[in-house]
């Protein structure tokens, strides 16, 4: 076998591999992180509202900072598993009657997913300039509590949504979990 031919065969399996992390395939996955990030943001919007008054305050800026670049990156990660998985079946929902209607609504979709990407690139460069200046001993903490305010309702809002998507899986593998025992019993 060429070398071509392997290092093709080794990204398409690396590929396959990431889509089995995408939304679509590992909702209970994000909904995890979703609430794990939730949950630091609001711990973080309770420490920097303690004023720059506070002895933590320094401390409070540096986790602000790992909280940012690292929200950042997960975000940016998400959104480009969720358009490597695009291809793939969500579970057996469909998403209109017209195939028209579907295909145009799935193009919307996937061009939103795409505007998403490029602004959460921009968050991550952004986080990294914010930690360079901070590095640098520069200002950065000006939109510090409202940036946590902004994120602690984003990161509810996701958790909802990814809790939604894992109950329709767990249900929809329950059912087909439920007639498989009923054709057991049937014997058919």
């Amino acid at each position: 076998m060429s070398t071509a031919a392997t290092s093709s065969t080794s990204t398409a399996s690396f590929a396959d591999t990431l889509k089995l992390y995408s939304p679509q395939k590992a909702t209970y996955l994000w909904f995890i992180i979703n609430a794990v990030c939730l949950f630091v943001s609001a711990a973080l919007v309770v420490l920097v509202a303690h004023g720059p008054e506070s002895r933590g305050d320094h401390f409070a800026r540096q986790c602000y900072l790992i909280y940012n670049l690292g929200t950042s990156i997960v975000w940016c990660t998400e959104v480009a598993l969720h358009l490597l998985g695009d291809g793939e079946s969500d579970g057996g929902s469909g998403t209109g009657s017209n195939e028209n209607e579907s295909i145009l609504v799935s193009r919307r979709e996937k061009l939103a997913k795409y505007v998403e990407l490029v602004l959460a690139a921009y968050f991550v460069l952004d986080s990294a300039y914010v930690v360079a200046r901070w590095k640098m001993k520069l200002d950065h903490t000006s939109a510090m509590l409202g940036d946590l305010v902004v994120n602690v309702l984003v990161y509810a809002w996701a958790t909802v949504v990814t809790w939604r998507l894992t109950k329709r899986d767990m249900d929809y593998y329950e059912r087909i979990d439920s007639e498989a025992r009923s054709k057991e019993r049937t014997g058919v």
